[in-house]
Order: structure tokens, then C-alpha cells, then sequence
């Protein structure tokens, strides 16, 4: 059921499943602004953002809890 996968999701990953998937998707897109010829806005919307305002947010706030 939907709430055992939730448990089950929390205890393992110790989040949620849409917090794990900001983070992984903040993180590659932190890479890619790295190591890519791509622009940011580019990068925001590879990675599923949908502007590079919301990549740039996420960012901020991922970084603000580590």
C-alpha cells in the first residue's frame, strides 16, 4: 500500500520520496552547472525544474540545510 511504501521509504532514506528526488535532482543539476557546456536555464529544465529561478531556489535551500 502507498503507506507501507512511505514507511518503509522513510526508514530506509531517511526523507520522503519527493524530498529524495529534489535533493538528487538539485545535486545533478549542481553538477552539470559545473562540468557541462549547457546554460542554467538549459540544465534546469534537463534536470526537471521548471525554471532556472526554481533550480536556483532549490539550490539555496539545499544548501541552507547542509
Amino acid at each position: 500500500s502507498r503507506s507501507t511504501f512511505l514507511r518503509s521509504f522513510f526508514t530506509f532514506c531517511g526523507c520522503s520520496p519527493i524530498v529524495y528526488l529534489n535533493k538528487y535532482r538539485t545535486k545533478k543539476a549542481v553538477e552539470l552547472v559545473c562540468d557541462s557546456s549547457m546554460t542554467k536555464t538549459e540544465i534546469a529544465h534537463y534536470c526537471g525544474f521548471y525554471d532556472l529561478s526554481h533550480l536556483e531556489k532549490n539550490i539555496k535551500s539545499f544548501n541552507h540545510k547542509n
